[in-house]
């Protein structure tokens, strides 16, 4: 009996354990949050590329960086390179293109374009208006709201995220989004089931209106946006009220018959200008913007 007494107690002692362990399991480590200072250092790091306009050296910069960061994400990333034109001359283009979430066929389309602007049109220094813009919101902020989507969200459908190049190249209609309008030709039978685009979201003082076209043409989308807003407690940054028509890379993708919302508050004084820097743009305005991303995509069945 002395013999057996250790190892029935020991027996005892581990049934006790393991009863323990059954009635308290082990808490399940916590689903990432978007979380708005990570995609403020993604926005960051591409103001410090310089601007990304084709043949600056911030773009070939941003591009390989772009390419490192969502690599680091996903393997399914392609870089889809042409020829576009910039003042009625050649230049090389890229649109980058990750996969995320299961494979199979009719992803959601979520689109940023991640270059800027060769001129400061609108600039109030008629001086600075042959100057590059920097593009805080106005490229940065897209670019970083889906990078840090990429990283948190959990779809249960194909993502698809395209970073548009040569958005912002035009002088006339001809000049502007070349990367959407090349994605959009290329398309085939394999359309977006719809999709998202996310330009100059980065507004401190964010208002997103619905956007006229999107409106129109791409309706459910739109109202799932605003019912995921108002869900989460974000209604007062999308507005429930009519906004501008815009011209972006939803145009090219509407036209190919793919129901896409244009994402964005262009109620921003410092378009178009050298005064579009990260001082007008906020890391909370970019955690509102993809909350709702993350939530509209979870959603999806």
């Amino acid at each position: 009996m002395k013999a057996r007494t250790p190892f029935l107690l020991a027996l005892l002692i581990v049934s006790a354990t393991g009863m323990a362990a059954r009635a308290n399991p082990a808490p399940a480590a916590a689903r990432p949050l978007f979380d708005g200072q990570r995609a403020w250092k993604h926005l960051e790091a591409q103001l410090a590329f310089g601007p990304r306009c084709p043949g600056c050296p911030g773009h070939a910069r941003t591009r390989a960086w772009l390419v490192k960061e969502l690599r680091a994400l996903t393997p399914r990333v392609t870089v889809d390179e042409f020829t576009g034109s910039l003042d009625g001359k050649p230049v090389k283009l890229f649109n980058i293109i990750a996969d995320i979430g299961p494979a199979g066929p009719r992803p959601i389309l979520l689109g940023a374009h991640w270059d800027t602007r060769p001129w400061a049109e609108r600039d109030p220094d008629p001086a600075r208006r042959n100057t590059p813009i920097p593009g805080a919101n106005d490229g940065a902020s897209g670019v970083a709201v889906l990078l840090e989507v990429a990283r948190v969200v959990r779809p249960n459908v194909p993502v698809r995220l395209v970073f548009f190049d040569g958005e912002d190249l035009g002088q006339g209609y001809d000049g502007f989004f070349q990367g959407s309008r090349r994605f959009a030709d290329r398309l085939g039978a394999n359309k977006p089931r719809w999709g998202l685009i996310v330009d100059m979201v980065g507004d401190a003082d964010l208002r997103i209106e619905k956007e006229e076209f999107s409106r129109h043409m791409a309706a459910a989308v739109v109202e799932r946006v605003w019912n995921e807003a108002s869900r989460s407690g974000y209604a007062r940054y999308f507005k429930d009220n009519p906004g501008p028509r815009i011209f972006d890379d939803h145009w090219p993708l509407l036209n190919a018959g793919v129901q896409v919302a244009d994402l964005i508050d262009f109620d921003y004084p410092w378009w178009h200008t050298t005064y579009d820097t990260a001082e007008r743009c906020s890391p909370a305005s970019l955690e509102v913007v993809g909350r709702v991303v993350v939530g509209v995509v979870e959603a999806e069945r």
